[in-house]
């Protein structure tokens, strides 16, 4: 058997070169230090993640291990919440951990090669091209995407290791250590990302060449340098040496499957053919951004089928060059190794098993390029004549170096923010429903409803059953009063994906807000029995509770899930506001102080403990933590929006102006900050201003339901009726199933003495909200002066039923009997 014996310590140039490249490649990816979080995944696997957030508690550490989630990958949950500890949501500090794993699979990278094959400058190319191209910049600019640097960093340490272990077991050298070091790698490789699993082919093909450790594998063409002899291996010690890793291959494989099944990421309901057509055409697409890497994207339209002429192209060029690998697997063995690599390590990713919407990823590039580049670099450094000056090679080699360092430092501006990607994505791949509907996403997330909505529209124009952008546009209702419009929206999602816990809790929401509480409760009940874990919905469930008049029903729920999870901050503020409504603030108290001193407090349990100290009165102590929480957050704007309400009510208006004015430069298109300032100038008596600020909030948002009322009321103050109309009637158009928009113009007609047209909006608002006791008033106001005393009194008395103390209104019923006696 022949095996290359490397020096048993690197040359200081090796060190130096490795060094060389790990600094090279954190400088070329340190501008993407510069950039945030995105709303894409991330808010899922850290953002909005408890777990992540609550550091090294014993309850997250059993969710690393056991916790629901698409991919079971703990270390990568274990970076995530190291990284929350020391950073928080400070996303710089996110990025130089992946940066640095990247900087470090470099290193790795050539000096696996350089120890493999002795071929130290063209190692050390391929470990520049493999870290500095394009394609890694999604793995790598990408927060959510940790897993691959992570993985890739320890299946390079893998092979190392395996790489000691043959050269130990050549020599005749004690291999047991080596063999444990590899098996640990491997199993850390897997812990960081399944896909990892074909690993142990890569070995085998590694004990091929360049190890070279089959019998008929002697005659292949040997490594660069010289290489120790000695007998070599029969197949099966080989193989069998490979049931341990092939073993924790199956066991991440099964679990893999598993959890993404669970998690319903199997999304596209194609043929297995469609599938298969798709996987091979997908082969040379890879390696066409190998050579040509522009027009990435981070979302690669799915075409369903592709045209025979495309399938069968592409299969001709895979059988091709596989047969060119094969025939050359003596002259050149690299060719079949790394081609093989290419093939066997992309196979999981390959969409056989469709995982996402996407025809194609860039991120599942990072570990199978490794092996094409193997492939493709020793092929040119076999063919390159001897004759040729070295610097002229190098020259070549540093032009096309600089040329994708230059490209991928472009390429990182395209993960500054959500809005920036997916518009790239459309502008490189045409028409794109997925990229379509996370950028109407991310557009709704900033508060520009008109922008996200035409988004979703188009999306849907492509594929009407584009979850993510009905998703959208059924929030994108709710958030304008089109209740049954994003009722509908929700129900039409379930259909298409009966386990979405957001739209199932979404669903619950709306049915709650529109008092169908038996169907909000079927709803939460049917999410708890599927899932006991699920706490949104025992929220919702104690909502309900608290909507049908059982406030110690909500109690007993929300405590039983704070028993469980004492730090839950959604759960605390919702039991502290029903128990300050049930007169048990000393109760409220001294639970928030042992989840304030339990940990290292949130920035949400913080907000929790600030509103209940508002609801008690304290406000001094609940602008203290408003002050905590900037402190530490000093960019969340919604924190900025709280911060403004409170000193609102504390009479402090200057101060609140200034909040809301940071919310608005934090986030451009909150709209509510602007209508609340307004509000805070109009009762300071600056109506000029008042009336700026809701233009502001309706240039944020056209449908802004408070704004345009608030506007509308200004106006008619200021005897600007034509305006006051105009807005008035936006806000119905806005909110056509909301009654408040309806009765505030109803009131206003009614001051005009317009009373036939304030009937009919008094009348509309009643139907809408049969329960809203200022409508009901009115109503029978204008009924009275209509003459229809019996119908006038008849929307009184249901009004003092509804709310005995309405400010007048049993005066006026008992005048009205006493005149009709």
């Amino acid at each position: 058997m022949s095996v290359r014996c490397a020096p048993p310590a690197p040359p200081l140039r090796t060190l130096l070169v490795a060094l060389a490249l790990a600094v090279g490649t954190f400088a070329l990816f340190s501008r993407s230090l510069g950039y945030g979080f995105l709303d894409y995944d991330d808010p899922r696997y850290i953002l909005n993640n408890p777990f992540v957030q609550s550091g090294f508690t014993t309850d997250s550490l059993r969710w690393v291990f056991a916790g629901h989630g698409d991919i079971w990958n703990p270390l990568v949950r274990l970076t995530h919440i190291l990284d929350w500890s020391l950073f928080g949501d400070a996303a710089p500090g996110h990025h130089l951990h992946s940066i640095l794993w990247h900087s470090l699979s470099a290193a790795l990278a050539f000096l696996l090669l350089r120890r493999l094959t002795g071929a130290f400058w063209t190692s050390a190319l391929c470990a520049a091209l493999f870290a500095w191209h394009p394609l890694r910049v999604e793995s790598v600019s990408w927060i959510s995407e940790r897993k691959d640097v992570v993985s890739v960093a320890f299946g390079l340490l893998t092979l190392l290791a395996y790489t000691v272990y043959a050269e130990r077991r050549a020599a005749r050298a004690p291999a047991r250590r080596a063999y444990v070091v590899t098996l640990l790698a491997f199993a850390a490789a897997l812990l960081s990302k399944p896909s990892m699993v074909a690993l142990p082919g890569v070995l085998l093909l590694l004990d091929f060449w360049p190890l070279r450790r089959f019998a008929f594998a002697r005659d292949t063409a040997p490594a660069a340098l010289p290489a120790a002899t000695s007998a070599p291996e029969s197949i099966r010690p080989l193989l069998v040496e490979k049931i341990p890793f092939v073993l924790l291959a199956g066991a991440a494989s099964y679990i893999t499957v598993h959890t993404q099944t669970a998690a319903g990421d199997f999304v596209l309901a194609l043929p297995f053919h469609a599938r298969l057509a798709n996987a091979v055409v997908s082969i040379p697409r890879y390696l066409d951004k190998f050579f040509w890497p522009f027009d990435l994207s981070v979302a690669y339209p799915h075409p369903g089928a592709w045209p025979f002429w495309a399938v069968a192209s592409a299969a001709l060029f895979v059988l091709a060059t596989s047969l060119l690998a094969w025939r050359l697997r003596r002259a050149a063995p690299w060719l079949a190794v790394g081609w093989l690599w290419y093939l066997g390590t992309l196979a999981p990713m390959i969409g056989l098993l469709q995982v996402g919407f996407q025809s194609m990823a860039d991120r599942y590039t990072y570990f199978p390029m490794l092996g094409w580049q193997l492939a493709l670099l020793w092929s040119l450094r076999a063919l390159v004549p001897p004759r040729l000056p070295r610097t002229a090679v190098a020259g070549l080699a540093a032009l096309v170096l600089l040329g994708l360092g230059v490209r991928t430092w472009d390429q990182q501006s395209r993960w500054r923010d959500s809005v920036t990607l997916f518009a790239h994505a459309i502008a490189s791949t045409g028409p794109n429903a997925t990229a379509q509907a996370f950028l109407a996403y991310s557009q709704a997330l900033l508060g520009r409803t008109d922008e996200a909505r035409i988004h979703c529209e188009r999306a849907l124009a492509i594929d009407s059953r584009n979850t993510v952008a009905l998703y959208t546009r059924a929030g994108l209702d709710a958030g304008s009063g089109r209740i049954d419009e994003a009722t509908a929206g929700y129900r039409t999602l379930l259909a298409l994906e009966p386990r979405n816990i957001d739209s199932a809790l979404a669903l619950g929401r709306l049915l709650l807000q529109q008092q169908r509480y038996d169907e909000a409760e079927a709803a939460f009940r049917g999410l708890l029995e599927r899932d006991p874990t699920i706490r949104m919905a025992t929220l919702g469930l104690s909502a309900v509770e608290i909507r049908r008049g059982h406030p110690e029903e909500a109690a007993t729920l929300l405590a039983a899930v704070l028993a469980e999870e004492p730090g839950n901050v959604p759960c605390l503020e919702q039991l502290s506001i029903v128990l300050h409504g049930l007169g048990r603030d000393e109760e409220t108290t001294t639970h928030f102080a042992r989840a304030l001193a339990a940990a290292e407090p949130t920035d949400a349990l913080l907000r929790a403990h600030a509103a209940f100290l508002q609801l008690t009165g304290r406000n001094d102590e609940a602008l203290a933590e408003f002050a905590r929480i900037v402190a530490r957050s000093p960019r969340n704007a919604l924190v900025r929006l709280d911060q403004g309400r409170l000193l609102v009510a504390c009479g402090r208006a200057n101060e609140a102006i200034d909040a809301f004015a940071k919310a608005l430069e934090l986030q451009p298109g909150l709209a509510t900050a602007a209508h609340e300032a307004g509000l805070v100038h109009l009762q300071s008596g600056n109506t000029a201003r008042a009336a700026e600020q809701f233009r502001r909030a309706l240039a944020a948002d056209p449908g802004h339901v408070p704004a345009l009322l608030s506007l509308a009321q200004l106006a008619e103050k200021s005897g600007q009726t034509a305006e006051a109309d105009d807005c008035f009637r936006r806000a119905l158009a806005a909110a056509p199933k909301s009654a408040a928009p309806r009765r505030l113009y109803a009131e206003v007609l009614a001051r005009r003495r317009q009373f036939d047209t304030a009937r009919t909006r008094y009348q509309e608002a009643v139907a809408l909200d049969p329960r809203d006791v200022a409508a009901r008033a009115g109503y029978g106001y204008i009924l009275l002066l209509t003459g229809e005393r019996a119908a006038a009194l008849a929307q009184w008395t249901e009004a003092l039923r509804l709310d005995p103390e309405f400010p007048g209104l049993r005066e006026r019923v008992a005048r009205l009997q006493s005149a009709q006696h």
